[in-house]
Order: structure tokens, then C-alpha cells, then sequence
């Protein structure tokens, strides 16, 4: 039977096996690396909390859009009246400038002679314009405003009238150097539904 193992006492410990370590200047760069990467630790989450923000910010912007433009249709889906109502006030105007077109030219060629109803109107703005005034006629009211002007108190105003394509019969344009008085039908008529609207 082999003997029971007995540590020995007698070995030189200045021989054994001492652990390595590494040198202190090692040590510090460690360290400073260690501080480097935690200082980009810091700026990655800094820049990523800000973009996050940023995210955050304009997806509230876009959320707010889109309800604004949601409640809008929602409105219009509540009220189609409304929207019914605003696209049957445009073609009542339009039929109604229409049909005084149409009465106008009817009125004008029974009885040309009421065309003197432009010289009523313009009468009152006649001395406050100044030199170079021009009457612009349809070509035909022309025709019939000089027979009833040739004789009449308001003669001078023959050498005024010029002709314009785009007038109707009955509607007229006043021009001078610093102002212009316009007969048209669509200004006559939105100048009378603003004064029934006001009252």
C-alpha cells in the first residue's frame, strides 16, 4: 500500500508561480478608454433622445392635420346642405345674370330709345372725371346712342363713345385718366344684392 500523500514543506516559495499583472500605464489607458466610450455612450443617447423628440413633435404635427382635414369632412358629411346650397347660389346668380342679359337685349331692341337710362346713370359722374374720357357701347346701342344724342344737351358726348365687343346691349364702361365707372351687368348686379344685403 502506497503511503498517504504529505504536502512538502521543505520547497523554496521564492520559486512558485505568481499570477500576472499587467503594468499601471496600461492601466490608465484602459481607464481613458473606458471615459471615451462612455462620453460616445452619452452622445449617441443624447442624439437619439433628441431625434426621438424630433419623431415625437412632428408625428403630433401630422396627427393634428389629419384631424383638422377629418373633421372638416366630417362637417361636410353632417351639413351636405350646405355645400348643395353654395353650388346652387353660384348657378341662381349665373341664371339670373342670364336671363337680364336676355330681357335686357329683348327690351333694347322693342324700345332702343330706353339705352338714355346710361345717360341717367353716368350723368352725376360726368364732372368729377377727368380729360381722356372714354363711353365704351355695344355696337349696336352706339347706333342708338348718337340718333338721341345728335340734339339733345348731353351732344358732346358722341365724340366719346367708343365701341367694345365684349359689352352687352345695355351695359356700359365710363373710363377717364383716374377712374372708371363699370355698367356691367355682373357689377350692377352684385352692387344691389351687397345693398339688399346690408339693409
Amino acid at each position: 500500500m502506497k503511503p498517504a500523500f504529505k504536502p512538502l514543506d521543505g520547497i523554496d516559495k521564492s520559486k512558485e508561480f505568481k499570477i500576472w499583472t499587467k503594468p499601471v500605464v496600461e492601466i490608465k489607458d484602459n481607464e481613458e478608454e473606458l471615459l471615451e466610450q462612455q462620453a460616445l455612450e452619452e452622445e449617441k443617447n443624447k442624439v437619439m433622445a433628441q431625434a426621438y423628440q424630433q419623431g415625437i413633435e412632428s408625428a403630433q404635427v401630422e396627427i393634428q392635420n389629419l384631424k383638422n382635414e377629418l373633421s372638416s369632412l366630417l362637417s361636410l358629411v353632417k351639413k351636405p346642405l350646405e355645400l348643395i346650397d353654395k353650388e346652387l347660389e353660384g348657378e341662381l346668380l349665373n341664371t339670373v345674370l342670364w336671363l337680364c342679359k336676355v330681357c335686357l337685349k329683348v327690351e333694347l331692341e322693342h324700345s332702343p330709345e330706353k339705352i338714355t337710362s346710361i345717360i341717367e346713370e353716368i350723368k352725376p359722374h360726368l364732372p368729377v372725371m377727368q380729360k381722356d374720357k372714354k363711353l365704351l357701347l355695344n355696337q349696336l346701342d352706339i347706333e342708338v346712342m348718337k340718333q338721341i344724342l345728335q340734339d339733345g344737351e348731353h351732344s358732346d358726348l358722341i365724340d366719346i363713345i367708343i365701341e367694345d365687343a365684349s359689352l352687352s346691349r345695355g351695359e356700359f364702361r365710363l373710363i377717364s385718366e383716374s377712374s372708371e365707372l363699370d355698367g356691367r351687368l355682373e357689377e350692377r348686379l352684385s352692387a344691389i344684392l351687397e345693398s339688399n344685403m346690408a339693409e
